[in-house]
């Protein structure tokens, strides 16, 4: 028999209970009914102890066969049903093997419960990581996108320029007839209108403008409120007002120097310290350096 350690009692299996019953566990045929004469007291005791030891020979997972031989006649009276012996051991093991049966399937199904649960976790943090990555993953994805489709940009606008500058360099007629069939030529060619010179630097996000020429204007504005109020001022007031502006416009045409555009396509302005270690960037890297804002070939 197989090793249960669940084992009830015997008693309960086999559904004897000779410390409680004291009669006959035979079949009186005819009466139709189980026997009613009484056994004997030293078997009763005996047929307890065997149930006890039965039961813990199960619990260790041996044979209890012999035991059951040794136990049927004790709990039959010894006037009519010694002689059902045999058949009473037959029904107890039959429902001894059902109870088993019983056991293992009941063993299996939790098995089958638990294994089913533990892959139903396992799906659902698989997914919820799927999940996680998902929301991740576009961010990288477009980034790659962006450099990968910048650099087939630069790849297509490098080979195309080539045959323009050997029909300048050679003068062929024939060269030059094929490189104005380029579709790169109106392109290289094109002018790009440079945006106003307002907000702030797309690489420091930084104003592209500096603040003294907002203090400047703040200060011009007093000047002429104060103008307004002395007529004997007005003439100093406009003086030093022109002197300002012409403080004021020297500065503006330095900043300039200080500014730089995409000359190629979209015309966005940066400060040119951003722009110099923007394209500082891209010297270990494949291809020319990008417009940040709309990954053009820079020219400035």
């Amino acid at each position: 028999m197989s090793h249960l350690s669940s084992y009830p009692h015997l008693s309960t299996i086999l559904g004897v209970y000779p410390q409680c019953e004291n009669h006959c566990y035979g079949y009186a045929v005819s009466q139709r009914r189980r026997c009613k004469l009484p056994t004997r007291r030293d078997n009763r005791d005996r047929a307890f102890w065997l149930l006890n030891e039965g039961t813990r020979l199960l619990q260790r997972g041996f044979s209890i066969d012999s035991l059951l031989i040794e136990l049927a006649p004790l709990v039959l009276c010894t006037r009519w049903h010694q002689n059902q012996a045999d058949n009473l051991v037959g029904d107890w093991r039959a429902k001894l093997r059902a109870f088993e049966e019983q056991s293992v399937l009941a063993a299996v199904l939790k098995s089958l419960r638990e294994h089913a649960n533990s892959q139903a976790r396992l799906a659902r943090s698989a997914g919820e990581q799927r999940v996680t990555e998902r929301v991740s993953r576009p961010t990288r994805s477009e980034r790659s996108a962006a450099i990968e489709t910048g650099e087939e940009g630069r790849e297509n606008r490098e080979e195309g320029p080539s045959p323009s500058r050997t029909s300048t360099e050679t003068s062929s007629p024939a060269v030059v007839n094929r490189a104005a069939e380029e579709p790169t030529v109106p392109q290289r060619e094109r002018r790009t209108t440079r945006k106003p010179i307002e907000g702030d630097c797309g690489i420091c996000m930084c104003p592209l403008r500096g603040q003294d020429s907002e203090e400047d204007d703040e200060g011009s504005n007093v000047d002429r409120e104060e103008d307004g109020d002395n007529d004997d001022e007005n003439e100093n007031d406009v003086s030093g007002t022109a002197s300002d502006n012409e403080d004021r416009d020297g500065p503006e045409e330095e900043n300039l120097d200080d500014l730089v555009y995409c000359r190629n396509q979209c015309g966005t302005n940066y400060h040119k310290a951003c722009i110099d270690q923007w394209i500082a960037t891209f010297e270990n890297r494949r291809g020319s350096p990008t417009c940040p804002t709309c990954r053009a070939v820079w020219s400035s």
